[in-house]
């Protein structure tokens, strides 16, 4: 019996809350069913609702002994088709092949061929006998608006040919015998299949597919594997069958599935195999192979599941697979009754002329038990015929009469128009119906049903909100009953998560089962030779029954299987006492622990590392417990002869006090060596320490990296006094050591924070220059364009929002909003300035009306000048009228050098002259350095400037030759880049002295 479902019967008058709330919940679910009920009766009353019930059994009689193929209803009129042995004759006539019958009374009453008598078909059909001996009648296929009768022309089914009929008013209009391309079968899936690809891989010890992070399968290592979590470390899954090919990689399968809600449909085609198709419940994680799944699947209304040509799967786990097995089925068409309740899936075998009728119920959810035969029709009153074809060929053909609700018309009740139920309508109603069944069947399942409770409350919230008539009395009131379902599932939620919590801890019992089967093996397959085996094996046990005693607490757990442990165990644990008992009389039984004990002395004198002295405790610690464990057992048998139990005793004790010794002398070696690894390793560790802060130094570039590395440095520093808290002189180590860190820190930090002051000062100063010229350049725009443009293109605009960037990454916001600020005000200041200029002047920029009057405006900026006019000094304001003679008579007297440019050249020198005079100087004095730079730089102006065009070549000989007499080479140097550059612009590179090159 699973443990799940396994209550304490001790518990009755003490149950939990789940189980009261899941006796509510059932409660309610009855009350919801018999609400239902009434609802479905008064709704068949308003409706005329009818169901499959079986009429009568009649039969066809045909004129000749013949194969029943097919049967079709026309109005009140069927058309029944076969198949006549003709033997030798030539000439096949229609009724070798048709019959034509009135359905009244459900009677088949005999009719003339004129439904079908069209000539252009006559001998269509006769051509086809005569030109295709081996034609036979295969079946009637049917479309809203036409009619096709298909033959087979060979003994190939594949060979096929069909006449079409137009069906209109309830007649026959014959069209041709080239349509066969017209009768073909739907879509057999109205799901899309999707192929996985690499990147759904999950690689691993055993690889798997993903499909979608919901279901993992692999194919490998001999057979097919349903997992539910993403483990590639474990083989082991939900569900698991067999491959033929057993050395078969992850890619050598082909996987394909398809999303369906709480389904997902799988289908993997294994190495060398045909396809496996499969269906995977997201809800009660569970996978069932569905091998008609590979051929056709169809979805059923509201997304309630699949059906398929011998089965179905609802979305709430329900499934069925009926005992009829065929091969090669195709989904044919679906008919829908007008009650909007009842569906009809046709599924044929084309090969076998056999069709599967499964009729479907939104409501009850569940499927008729299919029916099988060879040809069916359907009359506009619901009437199903259908037959069976006989092994041999006959002249009466047994065919069953069913009442079915696929009417062409849903007969409604005429008296009951008043009926609220009326007013509803009878398919809303069939629809609420069916989603409160579905609360029901949701219900009903057991609650080992992950998710249960949450599909209780989302169903029932959703029928009471859908419905505006769900409450009403009129209406059977079912929303009475919901309300109820919904607030108790509410409740619910939170307990069945603890219910599963220890419903999962009562599991553990499997655990504890196993634990004792390889306990019993152990202690029967052990060949006792020692003391401590026995007293492992005691230990064993012990401990196993302490865990089976606390499963006693464990809610929802099989109490007698605990019960019959606990009885195994104690017999178990009983005679393993008798035979320690039995072992200790003997005088050597305690000479392994004397040996034990010896040997842990030997290993505490050759310890040489702390690290040593782990092992040794815990061999210490196992030998004080076994030997603990033999007291208990003294203490608990009673030996008949006292002296025996105090000669063990005794012995016990001895080896107590060795042990004891032995654990006295580690301690006192434990500390010495502990001094000296420690001093080693406190050196150790603080170089590294100190590396680590240089180190961190050196990282701590920001402010908030400064604070990073001080809190790890302090961490350090605390580890480090936590470990050696028993040495004083390390304390006052730490301590130093940490005053030291705090200042270095410190101090990085201020300096960082100085240097980003100075950086974004720097850059702020940048940004209001760079604004000044931007706010100059926006008053030279003459349209409100150009403003923008500028604004939002220029580089200058994009130094300041670069350099705006800088500063908030420098976290300097106020100086970055200053900015943005600013930037923003140019902006708006010179579109203002533009507004009043275009506002106030006019006929030009420069030019104000006020009236009739219009007066120039003088933008130039005011400056004092001394300008000469009438060869005499003036000030001067620019920009103004305004001259003021200047009468300072000491200025008169330079007079004539008002006219002189430069200082080294007037209209009696020449600039090259005078030059050529300080060379001259220069040469004869001390080498004076300032005489030669003024040389050289006055002719770099002289050729800058241009006022060399005024000078000869005589002048230029002058400059060479008093350069050539020069005794410093230096000054030599310094002239002659001047003068070639001097001669370059004359076009003659070199000098000219009698008509001879001069130049060296």
């Amino acid at each position: 019996m699973p443990e799940e479902n396994v209550i304490n019967q001790n518990d009755s008058l003490d149950q939990g809350a789940y189980e009261i709330i899941r006796k509510r919940l059932l409660t309610q679910k009855e009350e919801l069913a018999t609400k239902l009920q009434q609802l479905n009766e008064a709704r068949k009353e308003v409706f005329n609702s009818t169901s499959f019930v079986l009429k009568a059994n009649q039969r066809i009689t045909t004129e000749n002994n013949c194969v029943a193929r097919g049967i079709l209803a026309l109005d009140n009129q069927c058309i029944f088709g076969y198949n006549v042995h003709f033997g030798l004759r030539t000439e096949i006539k229609l009724e070798d092949v048709f019959s034509v019958y009135a359905f009244e009374n459900n009677q088949f009453i005999p009719q003339s061929l004129d439904l079908i008598n069209d000539q252009n078909f006559i001998s269509d059909y006769q051509n086809l006998y005569k030109y295709y001996r081996d034609s036979i009648f295969s079946k009637f296929r049917r479309t809203e608006n036409y009619l096709y009768m298909i033959f087979q022309t060979s003994k190939n089914p594949a060979d096929l040919k069909a006449f079409k009929w137009l069906i209109k008013d309830g007649k026959l209009q014959y069209q041709d015998d080239r349509s066969i391309h017209e009768a073909k079968l739907p879509n057999q899936f109205e799901f899309d299949w999707t192929k996985t690809t690499l990147d759904d891989r999950r690689l691993g010890k055993y690889p798997h597919i993903s499909i979608m992070d919901k279901i993992f399968i692999e194919a490998i290592n001999g057979d097919i594997t349903f997992k539910i979590e993403n483990n590639t470390d474990s083989g082991k899954g939900i569900y698991s069958e067999k491959v033929v090919n057993a050395d078969q990689q992850l890619d050598d399968a082909d996987y394909y599935y398809a999303d369906l809600g709480n389904l997902i449909a799988v289908r993997i085609k294994p190495y060398q195999e045909d396809f496996r198709a499969f269906v995977y419940n997201q809800r009660t994680k569970e996978v069932v192979n569905l091998k008609s799944l590979n051929e056709s699947a169809i979805l059923l209304p509201d997304n309630q599941g699949i059906i398929f040509s011998n089965g179905y799967y609802l979305q709430n786990g329900t499934h069925k697979v009926f005992d009829a097995q065929f091969e090669h089925v195709s989904f044919l068409r679906r008919i829908a009754s007008p009650n909007g309740e009842d569906f009809l899936y046709i599924f044929c075998q084309e090969e076998t002329n056999t069709y599967i009728l499964l009729s479907y119920n939104i409501i009850q959810q569940h499927v008729e038990t299919p029916i099988i035969c060879n040809g069916f029709t359907l009359f506009k009153d619901g009437s199903l015929i259908y037959f069976r074809t006989e092994a041999e060929a006959t002249r009466h053909h047994q065919v069953q009469i069913w009442e079915t609700p696929y009417m062409a018309m849903l007969k409604e009740n005429e008296q009951k128009k008043d009926d609220p139920l009326y007013k509803v309508g009878n398919k809303q109603i069939v629809q609420a119906m069916a989603e409160a069944q579905e609360v029901i069947q949701l219900i009903n399942k057991e609650d080992s049903y992950e998710g249960l409770y949450e599909d209780i409350l989302k169903k029932s919230t959703v029928l009471l909100d859908s419905y505006f008539w769900i409450k009403d009395d009129a209406l059977s009131n079912l929303g009475q009953p919901l309300t109820q379902i919904k607030e108790v599932a509410n409740t619910a939620i939170d307990e069945f998560v603890k219910v599963q919590a220890q419903r999962k801890h009562a599991a553990e019992l499997n655990i504890a089962e196993k634990k004792m089967e390889e306990l019993t093996f152990s202690i029967n397959s052990t060949v006792v030779d020692k003391l401590d085996q026995l007293v492992h094996q005691l230990a064993d046990s012990r401990r196993l029954q302490g865990e089976i005693i606390d499963l006693k607490n464990v809610k929802y757990i099989d109490t007698v299987r605990i019960d019959s442990l606990l009885e195994k165990l104690q017999s178990i644990t009983s005679e393993l006492a008798e035979k320690t008992i039995a072992f200790l009389l003997r005088d050597e039984a305690l000479l392994p622990y004397e040996q034990k004990v010896e040997q842990q002395k030997k290993n505490v004198e050759a310890m040489v590392k702390v690290y040593d002295a782990k092992a040794i405790e815990e061999a210490n610690s196992a030998i004080s417990s076994e030997l603990e464990l033999l007291i208990d057992i003294l203490n608990s048998l009673k030996i008949d002869d006292s002296t025996q139990t105090t000669k063990i005793i005794e012995k016990i004790s001895v080896i107590f006090s060795s042990l004891n010794e032995v654990r006295s002398q580690l301690t006192r070696k434990l500390n010495s060596l502990k001094s000296t690894e420690a001093i080693a390793e406190f050196s150790a560790q603080l170089t590294l320490l100190e590396q680590s802060v240089t180190n961190y130094l050196e990282l701590s570039t920001t402010t908030e990296k400064v604070d990073e590395y001080y809190t790890k440095v302090i961490v350090q520093l605390e580890e480090l006094e936590s470990k050696f808290s028993e040495f004083e002189d390390f304390a006052l180590k730490i301590a130093d050591k940490r005053d030291e860190v705090i200042k270095a820190f410190n101090s990085r930090r201020e300096q960082i924070v100085e240097q980003i002051n100075k950086r974004t000062s720097s850059l702020e100063q940048i940004g209001l220059r760079v604004l000044k010229n931007i706010e100059n350049k926006s008053k030279t725009f003459a349209t409100r364009e150009e403003i923008l443009s500028f604004f939002a293109s220029d580089l200058m605009i994009d130094k300041i929002r670069q350099l705006v960037q800088e500063l908030k990454t420098l976290q300097d916001v106020s100086k970055a909003e200053n900015l943005e600020n600013l930037l923003k005000k140019s902006q708006e200041d010179a579109l203002r300035v533009l507004r009043d200029k275009n506002d106030l002047f006019v006929d030009g920029e420069n030019i104000i009306a006020l009236g009739k009057h219009k007066f120039a405006v003088n933008s130039q900026s005011l400056s004092l000048t001394l300008l000469r006019r009438n060869d005499e000094l003036y000030f001067h304001l620019t920009g103004t009228s305004f001259y003021q003679k200047v009468q300072a008579e000491e200025i008169n007297s330079f007079q004539d050098i008002w006219d002189q440019e430069l200082v080294s050249e007037n209209k009696e020198v020449y600039r090259a002259e005078y030059l050529a005079y300080k060379a001259f100087v220069a040469s004869k004095g001390e080498q004076d350095f300032d005489a030669a730079l003024f040389i050289t730089q006055t002719v770099e102006q002289s050729y800058s400037e241009g006022y060399v065009k005024g000078v000869h070549n005589v002048d230029a000989l002058l400059i060479y030759d008093t350069v050539k007499q020069l005794d410093t080479k230096w000054i030599c140097f310094a002239m002659i880049p001047y003068c070639v550059r001097w001669l370059n612009y004359f076009g003659n590179p070199f000098w000219m002295i009698n008509g001879k090159s001069s130049w060296h």
